[in-house]
């Protein structure tokens, strides 16, 4: 999964600590393009997030997860940075990238099967 971080992210990122960093850059490869919003195509979770930035045992490096406390501060120190605004309905976490580009192209895309030919099958 490819994704680009534009200046303003960029931007927006230095000089944050190093775990709202790691975090933004776990979330944005799951952004839907079409809105800038990450959780709603693709849920995502603090758990989920935690297990992605799991650090496996490696000598002389402190290994584990995050915890849920720890991910919670860094979402809101991502949202005060600007980055991303929380959009949250009940349990399920919505977030948007405030900064993203976009990318609009699926909508100009060629349709598969143009509108004059409607798949329905003979009776």
């Amino acid at each position: 999964m490819d994704f680009k971080i534009n200046q303003a992210e960029r931007d927006a990122l230095n000089g944050l600590p190093h775990l709202p960093r790691l975090v933004y850059l776990v979330l944005r490869p799951y952004m839907d393009y079409s809105a800038g919003i990450v959780g709603i195509k693709r849920g995502i979770s603090y758990q989920a997030l935690r297990e992605e930035l799991y650090v496996e045992p490696h000598k002389g490096y402190k290994s584990g997860s995050p915890s849920k406390d720890q991910m919670r501060r860094a979402i809101k120190t991502l949202e005060r940075a600007g980055l991303i605004s929380i959009q949250s309905e009940g349990k399920k976490l919505i977030l948007k990238c405030e900064l993203a580009s976009w990318d609009f192209s699926d909508q100009n895309k060629v349709a598969t099967k143009p509108p004059q030919e409607v798949a329905t099958k003979a009776p």
